[in-house]
């Protein structure tokens, strides 16, 4: 449930001696369109391509052998699979991928996580723009960021420095996905990792809704890691056994803050309450009365509106939505 990783957008590196000519070719085989640096990446995707114009083709593209830039909303090998399949391609041109790009999340400490890498691997450092210009296609330029990767990733918002590693992709890949927990603890100063139960009773029987839209919830705000699901029975009152689903997860964020975004969700947007969910660490229930704040009225519903519009105000505007479907279908099964 939570993104440690990204890929980032492909680079390629296009020499030509004629610049304008191999610009109005590939803007027109990609119907891309040409932008600055910055502005190229902060507008891509995992599945476009930069297109990098120089005129000479080097291991290294400084900014000022760079000539042009252009974002192409198609795959590099999509982009030289119709450059070469025309009748009449432009001649005496040289192509090379530059880095591979791949953005990691973080929590904490990001210089602690950054030391730790540099340990384990040959590293070069710098700003991600730099170690683009110095890398070339035999490395990967790795990235820093704590926004939510499935939100869009800007260069602003990765972190002052980046690695570049000399490895190939697919090997640097397969080692962070074996070590990826291993840096996180180390940026959150190995804490250990809290193992919480939540309980959702739903009295009309709508477990099926409850559940899809609990995992949306938690998928989005990337709460955690489900560790197991099953049946069970509750006694909310003696010799009274109800049935509830039981969702077991590992999260680094205090039991409190989860509980907070599971009261928010007990209600729907209109302030209409369609589940009831129980917070558990071991065998200590998690209160709605432990999630009080000074500036908030003692008034359940009053404070969940408030918890909601947080979690609402992290989230992307289709999840949002199919959230409020969700909320609509589960609302529809409320008949007497």
């Amino acid at each position: 449930m939570f993104s440690f990783f990204r890929n980032g957008v492909n680079f390629i590196v296009w020499a030509s001696d004629d610049i304008s000519m191999l610009r109005d070719n590939i803007l027109e085989i990609s119907k891309g369109q040409e932008l600055s640096l910055e502005e190229a990446f902060d507008s891509s995707g995992e599945d476009d391509t930069i297109v990098i114009l120089t005129k000479e083709m080097a291991d290294k593209v400084s900014s000022e052998n760079l000539e042009k830039v252009i974002i192409a909303n198609i795959s590099s090998e999509d982009l030289l699979s119709r450059f070469i399949s025309q009748e009449n391609p432009p001649q005496n041109t040289k192509v090379r991928s530059a880095p591979s790009i791949i953005v990691m999340r973080y929590f904490g400490d990001v210089e602690k996580i950054i030391s730790e890498i540099e340990h384990d691997y040959d590293c070069r450092e710098g700003t991600f723009v730099d170690l683009l210009e110095q890398g070339n296609d035999k490395g990967v330029i790795l990235s820093f960021t704590d926004r939510s990767l499935k939100s869009d990733v800007f260069i602003r918002s990765l972190y002052k420095k980046a690695l570049y590693i000399k490895l190939p992709y697919e090997t640097f890949m397969a080692d962070m996905r074996m070590h990826a927990l291993r840096y996180i603890n180390e940026g959150i100063g190995k804490k250990d990792w809290y193992e919480l139960e939540i309980r959702i009773y739903d009295r009309y029987q709508a477990y099926s809704l409850q559940y899809d839209r609990l995992i949306e919830i938690l998928e989005e705000l990337e709460l955690g890691l489900v560790l197991g699901e099953a049946w069970s029975k509750d006694y909310p009152r003696m010799f009274m056994p109800v049935g509830v689903y039981r969702i077991r997860f590992f999260t680094f964020n205090p039991p409190k803050d989860i509980k907070k975004v599971l009261l928010g969700f007990e209600y729907t947007s209109d302030g209409t309450r369609i589940v009831d969910m129980d917070l558990y660490q071991g065998k200590t229930k998690i209160n709605w009365t432990d999630t009080l704040e000074k500036e908030l009225p003692r008034i359940r519903f009053k404070m969940a509106e408030v918890f909601r519009q947080r979690s609402i105000s992290q989230m992307r505007e289709d999840v949002v939505d199919n959230i409020n479907k969700l909320d609509e279908m589960i609302l529809n099964t409320r008949v007497e």
